[in-house]
């Protein structure tokens, strides 16, 4: 293995990232060597945008890859906890606000470590990849965009940004988190406004004319205790023609997780219970896991799905 490779290429955006982690957390550099070799040329041009998105929405780049390196540590900690029980270690939502949600510096850390690790993490990179490569392109001209809990606001500027969208919109439980998705539309300078909303998707769903074409459920189904009602909600409020892009983990514990899916089945299931049909299902691994080996010891897989009204 080339361990030079991190600094031979350091001058494009995720060399730079890359060559910044592993100067923070030495251990780190084998792993992001082979990362690096493993990612298809789509996914490097996907690594370097987001990679750069980064540096414009945080500046200090040091200080979110040691917010990287902190949630990963986290993590570790998390799945140990996960092997010995294999449940959750929180399964309220009042759990996870006292303890997650209402500590602003913990918010701060995790939301940075997260944005890093959508770059890092090959699933998490290839997730973003069907999103922007497959979902938003086989949208219609003029589509209306809708997601829930958009974070760091990746995926919500990337509609944005796209043309061919006429209305975006976000719905969030936090206004703090809805701040930092708007910093984020700011920073990557989106080319049209999103509205930002305070809303609680179990109460229903704002209405737009002629109902949701693009509906984005992302890493917020493990958060819910009744994801089951907020998928029905979701699905009422969107047009027939509509789609509804979801990715959720399955057996990923992490500090605020509360809902455990055990398999990529199970997530399908639920979805199709909810008035919506699958039209497409995929699951993402971990650089080096198959997912024979992450079945067998319930370790994460995530899973992206499509799904469309199920109205007969």
């Amino acid at each position: 293995m080339n361990t030079d490779v991190l600094t031979a290429e350091s001058m494009d955006p995720f060399g730079r990232l890359c060559a910044t982690v592993s100067t923070i957390w030495p251990a780190h550099r084998e792993y992001l060597t082979a990362l690096r070799s493993a990612l298809t040329t789509r996914e490097l041009v996907h690594a370097n945008w987001l990679s750069d998105a980064i540096t414009k929405i945080s500046p200090d780049l040091v200080r979110v890859c040691e917010d990287y390196q902190w949630l990963c540590e986290v993590m570790r900690d998390e799945q140990l906890q996960f092997m010995r029980t294999f449940q959750y270690r929180l399964s309220s939502f009042a759990d996870a606000l006292h303890t997650v949600y209402e500590n602003a510096p913990f918010m701060t850390r995790y939301l940075n470590g997260l944005l890093v690790g959508r770059v890092l993490w090959l699933e998490q990179l290839q997730m973003l990849v069907q999103y922007a490569d497959e979902f938003l392109p086989g949208n219609h001209f003029g589509y209306r965009h809708l997601e829930i809990g958009p974070g760091h606001g990746i995926l919500l500027y990337l509609a944005a940004h796209d043309l061919r969208c006429s209305e975006v919109a976000a719905l969030d439980v936090s206004a703090s988190s809805l701040d930092a998705t708007n910093e984020c539309l700011q920073g990557l300078q989106a080319r049209s406004s999103a509205r930002l909303i305070e809303h609680d998707i179990f109460s229903g769903v704002p209405e737009t004319s002629g109902g949701w074409n693009s509906v984005v459920v992302s890493e917020l189904l493990e958060h819910l205790e009744a994801p089951d009602l907020a998928l029905r909600n979701l699905a009422k409020a969107m047009n027939p023609d509509g789609r509804m892009f979801i990715s959720t983990p399955v057996n990923c514990p992490m500090p605020d997780h509360i809902y455990l899916f055990k398999t990529p089945e199970e997530v399908g299931r639920l979805v199709e219970s909810c008035g919506l049909r699958v039209i497409e299902q995929r699951s993402y691994l971990s650089l080096g896991l198959t997912e024979a080996r992450a079945r067998k010891h319930s370790y994460p897989i995530a899973c992206t799905l499509i799904a469309v009204p199920n109205r007969q």
